[in-house]
């Protein structure tokens, strides 16, 4: 009953989810966020939530900015999507505020659409810019874990855990 307050301690979970998450494929070049990291189920929550999409993120789009020579200003369309993580403000209103877009730029948030929603996303876009040729779009995917990590014990629940990542993506169009 409740969450073990030191839960990736636990001996059960160990003993469950080592041989499945040796088993993805995943390699040591994937994160998972520090609150999870930390053990610590008083980490989790909101707040350690927005870092985590801040550190995929926004580190994602300034290098997707600088590599392209694209200013944040010359953006007019944000959108984002992720399927379980949905705050408000939206993803991206944060975006457009951290990066100083343009009052201009319409930001467009996705979400509860499960693996789908980064052609969803791209689909918008493409619709956006067919009817507003010469405009730019900032199409960005993300999934974020620190909400949804399971802190129990019962091994069905425990899978996502061992195959799901920190990530983000971004493209321009």
């Amino acid at each position: 009953p409740g969450t073990p307050k030191h839960y990736a301690t636990s001996p059960t979970r160990r003993c469950l989810t080592s041989p499945a998450a040796y088993r993805t494929g995943l390699g040591d070049e994937t994160a998972v966020c520090p609150a999870i990291q930390s053990g610590d189920a008083k980490q989790l929550g909101i707040e350690a939530a927005r870092f985590e999409f801040g550190a995929t993120c926004f580190t994602t789009i300034n290098e997707l900015l600088h590599k392209t020579g694209v200013t944040p200003r010359q953006v007019d369309y944000v959108i984002t999507n992720s399927s379980l993580f949905n705050p408000t403000p939206s993803l991206s209103a944060a975006i457009m505020n951290h990066f100083k877009m343009s009052g201009k730029t319409l930001g467009y948030s996705l979400g509860g659409m499960g693996c789908s929603a980064g052609v969803i996303a791209l689909d918008l876009a493409r619709e956006l810019l067919a009817l507003h040729p010469n405009k730019i779009a900032l199409v960005i995917s993300h999934e974020n874990i620190t909400n949804n990590y399971y802190c129990g014990n019962d091994k069905s629940m425990l899978i996502p855990n061992c195959l799901f990542r920190s990530n983000g993506s971004a493209v321009l169009l």
